[in-house]
C-alpha cells in the first residue's frame, strides 16, 4: 500500500503484487524488486514514496524511497525551444 506519499500511482508501477514469505523466517528480503519507477516525460521534484505492508502473522516495517526524478535530471529534456512567428508580436501578447 502506498501510503502518506508524494509520488502518485502514475509515478511507479507493482512488479510483485503478493510475496510469499518462506516458512519459519524472520527476516525476509525479496530476491525481486518490488515496485520501478515509470519512466515520463514530465519535469517533477523527487518524490518520496512510503509503502506499508499488511500480513498476518508477521511484522512488516515500512519502507521509505525517493523517486530521483530522471526527466528532469537529463539536461536534453529539460531545453525549450521557442520560434517566433513570421508576423511582428502586439505587445502584453
Amino acid at each position: 500500500n502506498a501510503t502518506g506519499t508524494e509520488a502518485a500511482g502514475t509515478d511507479f508501477q507493482y512488479l510483485q503484487t503478493s510475496i510469499v514469505f518462506p516458512k519459519d523466517t524472520a527476516v525476509f528480503t525479496t530476491a525481486a524488486a518490488v515496485i520501478k519507477a515509470v519512466t515520463d516525460q514530465i519535469i517533477e521534484k523527487d518524490e518520496q514514496l512510503n509503502i506499508k505492508g499488511n500480513v498476518t502473522g508477521y511484522t512488516v516495517t515500512d519502507v521509505q524511497l525517493k523517486i530521483n526524478d530522471a526527466t528532469r535530471r537529463d539536461a536534453t529534456k529539460t531545453k525549450l525551444t521557442f520560434t517566433p512567428p513570421a508576423a511582428g508580436m502586439p505587445e502584453n501578447s
